[in-house]
């Protein structure tokens, strides 16, 4: 007798269900959405630290040829 009341219940309750399918549907798109953007958040930091290390490789290069400069000066004086 219980099962035969559960059934009504458990039709009634399928478009409930359908109707939650789109809102699932969306918050996966929303969540994708946020790790897209965090991936891309990502990769700007990288290009940033990327920017960096040219940026003290170039002041690496320069300062070893202004040490190499050096020899050169002194013998000039």
């Amino acid at each position: 007798m219980g099962v035969e009341n559960g059934v009504p219940e458990a039709v009634n309750g399928v478009p409930e269900a359908v109707n939650g399918v789109p809102e699932a549907v969306n918050g996966v798109s929303e969540a994708v959405d946020g790790v897209s953007e965090a991936v891309n958040r990502v990769s700007e930091a990288v290009n940033r630290v990327s920017e960096a290390v040219n940026g003290v490789s170039e002041a690496v290069d320069g300062v070893s040829k202004a040490v190499s400069g050096v020899p050169e000066a002194v013998n000039g004086v």
